[in-house]
């Protein structure tokens, strides 16, 4: 079932509204929602793949393609929210930055969108 545009920036601005609220949320609920996220994908692995075959230009096989490498990424992300405790940085690649260092984490920014072909 095709989403309109109009619904797709509804959901965009949603996501925009609840930003700084999940910013907040711990590494290891993030974790958690993104493992549970890689099992809905993995469950519903067929709808998804006959929604993007349906959808767009892809053949079932490389829909199939498309959504292992989702539930992959999932599963990457959740991963990495146990792996980053920050990372310390050497600024002494110039004479102003000799014996200093700085460190740094990540954060969730905000929403991120991304279309491929």
């Amino acid at each position: 079932q095709r989403v309109s545009l109009h619904r797709r920036v509804h959901h965009l601005r949603r996501a925009e509204d609840v930003r700084d609220e999940c910013a907040r949320i711990p590494a290891f609920v993030r974790q958690e929602a993104l493992k549970a996220a890689a099992e809905i994908v993995r469950d519903k692995a067929s709808d998804f793949a006959r929604a993007i075959a349906t959808d767009g230009i892809k053949t079932i096989r490389e829909a199939r393609s498309e959504v292992a490498r989702c539930i992959k990424t999932l599963e990457i992300a959740s991963a990495e929210c146990r792996r980053d405790g920050g990372e310390a940085f050497r600024f002494d690649q110039a004479p102003e930055g000799a014996d200093r260092v700085g460190w740094g984490s990540r954060r969730p920014i905000g929403v991120v969108v991304a279309i491929t072909l």
